[in-house]
């Protein structure tokens, strides 16, 4: 770095340290807040879960079915609804749709818990408006798996509340003379760690690690069968 720039880099924002106070002050006063979340999205969940595998499963599909109808009043819709419901116990994938079901809707629940009282304030806050609508646009324009990484992050940051972990100290010397675990290279590698990853399946669930793994291998493979404008130039044009 040239000596031009120096004088920016003569002194550094001490970002570590903010973010360490930071840590330590929401470990210290609002653990309380990040349980009782925790407590509140896991019994909606829990009584979601109750309502929906209790009883016997053609008993929902008939209820699911009836306020399909009573909210379209089509017969079109009301036969897809109960056909889709069956077909869904046939492949036995009851259980997995319920438990989606119970996340969608808990997740949901959370969302308008948070978004009425904000949609409420910016309504009549216009500097509150100009400040949520590019943060609302970029989340609307974004793709939804990336999500997964502030939920990894924030769950690693809620554990490491829970527990009173300590960040450890700053790297000094050579990074890459520090004998630790390398991390992936390539993509087939990283789904590979990321299908046997404990921090994955605690934070995701097997069923959703599992599935998450499956969609992106999925598009690995169809990236492989496609031919990449180098390949083409370096092999296919010459023919």
């Amino acid at each position: 770095m040239g000596k031009d720039v120096n004088w920016l880099t003569e002194y550094r924002i001490p970002i570590g340290p903010w973010a360490k106070a930071v840590v330590d002050w929401l470990t210290t006063n609002v653990t309380w807040f990040f349980d009782g979340l925790s407590f509140v999205v896991a019994h909606v969940i829990n009584a979601l879960l109750f309502l929906l595998q209790t009883p016997h499963p053609l008993v929902v599909v008939v209820v699911f079915t009836a306020v399909a109808y009573w909210m379209r009043r089509s017969i079109g819709v009301t036969a897809l609804t109960f056909i889709g419901l069956l077909i869904t116990i046939n492949q036995g994938y009851w259980k997995e749709t319920t438990e989606t079901l119970a996340l969608v809707l808990a997740s949901t629940f959370v969302s308008m818990l948070v978004g009425l009282p904000l949609g409420i304030a910016a309504a009549r806050r216009p500097w509150l408006f100009a400040f949520m609508r590019p943060v609302l646009d970029l989340m609307q324009t974004i793709p939804t798996f990336v999500y997964l990484v502030p939920a990894m992050i924030l769950n690693a940051a809620l554990i490491g509340m829970k527990e009173k972990l300590q960040p450890g100290g700053a790297i000094t010397g050579d990074d890459h003379a520090i004998n630790h675990e390398p991390l992936p290279t390539n993509w087939d590698y990283a789904l590979q760690r990321f299908a046997k990853s404990s921090f994955a399946y605690a934070t995701l669930g097997q069923k959703y690690r599992a599935l998450y793994t499956a969609c992106k291998q999925q598009e690995l493979s169809e990236f492989s069968l496609r031919v990449t404008d180098v390949e083409y130039d370096a092999y296919i044009r010459i023919v």
